[in-house]
C-alpha cells in the first residue's frame, strides 16, 4: 500500500529527479546471502556503476606553517587534499565484508584527505576529518579547487595520483575545473625545466591521455533573474528560467544525453554570469606552456545555478530541494506578481537538480587560433545568451542517496 500521508506537490514544483517509491510494504530481499557468489559479486558491480563528481581542494600549508628544511622526497605529498561534499563515500563500504571488498575493488585509487562538508566560512579555516577517498578514474570527475594560491600543487598531486595512489598507474581521466582553479595558477608559470622529470613526466601524461574536461560554470543566479539587481540589461527585465538546473551536493548522477524536458523557450534566455571562453583560454594556454597535446579529449562547459548563500540552500537530499523551491517559488511572487499569476503552472517546465552540459562552441568564437574560429569574437560581461543552436545534455543528481 502506497503512503499518502505526504501531500503531493503542486505541478510547478514537481521535481524531475527520479525518487523513491515511498511504501509501507517490507522492501527487504532477505534471500541475497543464499544466491551463488558471483551473483551476489556482479550485484555489487552493477550498483557501484554510476558517475560522481567530487570536490578536491588543494592546499599548502600557510607560510609560517612551513618546515624550516622541507622534505625533499617527492613521494612525500607537501599539500593536503580536502574532499568536501555530501554522500561522497560509497554505502557499500558498510553494508557487508563482501560488499566493502568489491567496492574498494572498484574504487581502486585511495587517496589520504581530509573530508569536509559545505562551504568554506569567511575566515578560510574547515573543520575536516582525516580519513581515506575511495574513487575510480574510469567513472569519477574530480573537481579541483585552489583557492587563489599563487604555489599550487596540482603537478604533485597528480603525480601521486597516477604513480602512488592508483595501482594500475593510470591516475586522472576525467577533470572538472573553474576559472578559481586555473587562471594564474603556478602550474601555467612554472618553468617545466625546474620540475623533477619523473614528476614532470607523469604530470605531462596524466594531460596528454585525458578523456573528458568539464569548465564549471556555478552562477548564483539562472533562475529568477532580475536585470536591476545582476546589472542586465534591460534593467527592469524580470523572468523566470525555470529550466535552468540546479547544484545539488550529492556527487552520483545519471548523464542524458540530451535534456528530455521541454526546454526550448528556456533556452532562448540564460544567464552567463562570466565568459565561459576565458576558462578554455587559459586550460588551452597551459596546455601550450607545457607543450602537451592531448590524445582524445572531449570538453564541455557544466552550467548549473548555486544558490548556496545560506546554509537553507544547500541541496542535500530531495526534502531540502522541495524546500528551496518553495522558497524561490515564494520569491518569483514577490519580485513579479503579474507574470506569476499569468503563468500557466500546469505546463511550465518541472525543475532538475543537477547540471547542463554544453559543447564549447554553444558560447561562440574564441579569440585566439585554436578548435573554434576567433572571427566575430567579442569579450563578454554579465548578460543573456540565446542559446537554442544547442540542446544541452542533462546530467541529474541523485537526491535518493
Amino acid at each position: 500500500m502506497i503512503n499518502t500521508s505526504k501531500i503531493a506537490s503542486p505541478p510547478h514544483l514537481q521535481i524531475f529527479n527520479p525518487s523513491k517509491a515511498t511504501q509501507t510494504v517490507d522492501r527487504k530481499f532477505t534471500i541475497f546471502s543464499q544466491l551463488p557468489k558471483e551473483l551476489r559479486l556482479q550485484i555489487w558491480r552493477h550498483a557501484m556503476h554510476r558517475q560522481r563528481i567530487i570536490k578536491v581542494r588543494l592546499e599548502l600549508p600557510s607560510p609560517w606553517e612551513m618546515p624550516e628544511n622541507p622534505d625533499p622526497d617527492i613521494n612525500r605529498p607537501r599539500y593536503t587534499a580536502i574532499v568536501e561534499g555530501y554522500q561522497v563515500l560509497s554505502k557499500l563500504l558498510r553494508v557487508s565484508s563482501e560488499s566493502r571488498d568489491e567496492c574498494l575493488k572498484f574504487y581502486r585509487v585511495h587517496i589520504p584527505c581530509q573530508f569536509a562538508f559545505g562551504e568554506p566560512p569567511l575566515s578560510g579555516q574547515m573543520e575536516t576529518t582525516p580519513g581515506t577517498f575511495y574513487f575510480n578514474p574510469e567513472y569519477d570527475f574530480l573537481h579541483l579547487i585552489r583557492d587563489g594560491q599563487i604555489d599550487d600543487p596540482l603537478i604533485d598531486f597528480l603525480y601521486h595520483l597516477k604513480t602512488i595512489y592508483d595501482p594500475r598507474g593510470i591516475g586522472l581521466l576525467n577533470l572538472a575545473i573553474d576559472r578559481n582553479g586555473i587562471d594564474g595558477c603556478y602550474t601555467a608559470l612554472a618553468q617545466p625545466s625546474t620540475v623533477d622529470p619523473t614528476v614532470k613526466q607523469a604530470f605531462v601524461d596524466t594531460l596528454t591521455h585525458i578523456h573528458e574536461v568539464f569548465f564549471v560554470h556555478t552562477p548564483r543566479a539562472g533562475r529568477v533573474i532580475v536585470g536591476l539587481w545582476y546589472g542586465i540589461w534591460p534593467l527592469n527585465l524580470k523572468l523566470f528560467n525555470r529550466s535552468f538546473p540546479i547544484v545539488a551536493r550529492a556527487p552520483t548522477f545519471e548523464r542524458l544525453q540530451r535534456d528530455p524536458r521541454p526546454i526550448a523557450e528556456d533556452l532562448k534566455q540564460v544567464f552567463e554570469e562570466s565568459d565561459q571562453r576565458d576558462v578554455f583560454l587559459s586550460w588551452r594556454r597551459l596546455l601550450q606552456h607545457w607543450r602537451i597535446a592531448p590524445v582524445r579529449v572531449e570538453y564541455r562547459v557544466l552550467l548549473t545555478m548555486d544558490p548556496a548563500g545560506d546554509p537553507d540552500d544547500e541541496i542535500m537530499d530531495r526534502e531540502s530541494a522541495e524546500g528551496y523551491l518553495r522558497r524561490e517559488d515564494e520569491k518569483w511572487k514577490r519580485v513579479s506578481p503579474e507574470k506569476a499569476q499569468a503563468e500557466d503552472l500546469e505546463k511550465v517546465v518541472r525543475p532538475a537538480f543537477g547540471f547542463w552540459l554544453f559543447p564549447l562552441e554553444t558560447f561562440g568564437p574564441m579569440r585566439e587560433e585554436g578548435t573554434v574560429e576567433e572571427e566575430g569574437y567579442k569579450h563578454r560581461a554579465k548578460t543573456m545568451l540565446d542559446l537554442t543552436g544547442y540542446w544541452p545534455e542533462l546530467a541529474v543528481a541523485d537526491l535518493t542517496m
